[in-house]
């Protein structure tokens, strides 16, 4: 069977859990690249991911090439995650501890089972690797989506350098379905939360996706206002957002300035050509917060509006020329010396 290359699944993951970035399975950087062979159950269509038909208890093995194209042997690890949406809106085939809500109750992790969890391959060679799927034996609408990841292993004598170097891993997505009966999405808005990201003050709201649904090509408008007034402390917008099936996750905004002790307002608007969403809750900053974060936090303390400089300025000169007519009359007034 003609083996596929994994266009658009190649992960490039800082070892420290950056958020990945797509990159071509042709890249230069690295020594070794994975490809896969579609099997029977694959929807026509597809060729980059495992995107499968299953019935309720069939299973299906699920073919990956690795090609080792180092002048040294090489040692490879294989894992499975279930699809996850990380706290940027984007979903995320690498967290290892998802937590999934709504119907249907199933974890694809829990259906995988990989043959050959690490594997280890002479140079300028290759080897096929086996992941198999079960499905449950009662049926669903719907998608369950997850993905195989496959990293290179350090050596004990590289051990050191790639602690704080970038470690490439491919990950390729499956996605299976029993039935083509379309899913109405349902997104839920929950807690408002105080973090930090990076020592940067930030914000965020749970989300969570009741259906097996993989909602794609969302735009996301994040407003933070003090509450009852039209004061903006953010206003952003970010583009090509996606969110995986049945997941519960957070999505997060940086406050942009020092945390103020006060009542305010976060508004997310999340939306595609075909759905819209809007979450708006209020959140209080106590004292003990504001001085908690503010103490380990990198950001500027919030400008001083410009019309506030104008307002003080004007008020000097006002009083400036107050005590100047006072002045002057008190002189005109002042009675002459007998």
């Amino acid at each position: 069977m003609k083996k596929i290359s994994c266009f658009g699944f190649f992960i490039l993951c800082l070892f420290f859990g950056s958020f990945p970035n797509t990159a071509s399975a042709t890249d230069t950087t690295t020594d070794y690249t994975v490809s896969i062979a579609p099997t029977a159950n694959q929807i026509e269509g597809v060729s980059s991911y495992f995107n499968l038909r299953l019935a309720p208890s069939q299973k299906d093995r699920l073919p990956v090439t690795i090609a080792n194209k180092s002048e040294e042997e090489a040692t490879f690890s294989i894992q499975f995650h279930t699809a996850a949406t990380n706290s940027n809106g984007i979903v995320d085939y690498t967290l290892k501890d998802v937590t999934l809500s709504g119907e249907p109750n199933i974890n694809i992790r829990d259906l995988v089972t990989i043959e050959s969890k690490e594997v280890t391959i002479p140079a300028a060679s290759q080897q096929t690797v086996y992941v198999e799927i079960t499905m449950p034996t009662t049926s669903f609408d719907g998608i369950l989506l997850g993905g195989i990841q496959i990293a290179k292993k350090a050596d004990d004598a590289n051990a050191t350098q790639i602690m704080v170097a970038n470690q490439y891993r491919y990950v390729i997505a499956v996605q299976v379905t029993q039935t083509e009966t379309k899913v109405t999405p349902k997104l839920v808005g929950g807690k408002v939360t105080l973090t930090q990201e990076n020592a940067y003050n930030a914000v965020t709201m749970s989300i969570q996706n009741t259906t097996a649904t993989l909602l794609t090509k969302m735009t996301g408008t994040f407003t933070i206002k003090e509450k009852g007034s039209n004061k903006v402390i953010v206003n952003e917008t970010k583009k090509n957002l996606s969110i995986a099936p049945n997941h519960s996750f957070t999505l997060q905004t940086l406050f942009g300035q020092k945390f103020s002790a006060g009542k305010y307002t976060y508004t997310i608007k999340l939306n595609n050509t075909d759905e819209e969403w809007v979450f708006s809750k209020d959140f209080s900053i106590s004292k003990k917060e504001e001085n908690q974060y503010n103490t380990t936090s990198v950001d500027k303390t919030a400008a001083t509006p410009a019309w506030l400089y104008l307002t003080i300025g004007m008020g000097i000169v006002i009083l400036i020329l107050l005590l100047i007519i006072l002045f002057l009359w008190l002189q005109r007034n002042k009675k002459p010396k007998a």
